[in-house]
C-alpha cells in the first residue's frame, strides 16, 4: 500500500513538474512561436 501511495505520489509529481515546464516554455517562447508562425503564414 506505502508503495502504491509513493509510485502514485512520484507519478503525480513528475506530472506535476512537466506541465510546469511545458506552461514555463511555453510563455518563454510565446514571442518566438509567434514570429515564426506569422513568418510561415
Amino acid at each position: 500500500m506505502d508503495l502504491q501511495m509513493t509510485v502514485a505520489d512520484w507519478v503525480r509529481t513528475v506530472m506535476t513538474g512537466t506541465c510546469g515546464l511545458a506552461l514555463l516554455s511555453l510563455v518563454f517562447w510565446w514571442d518566438e512561436y509567434g514570429i515564426l508562425l506569422h513568418r510561415l503564414s
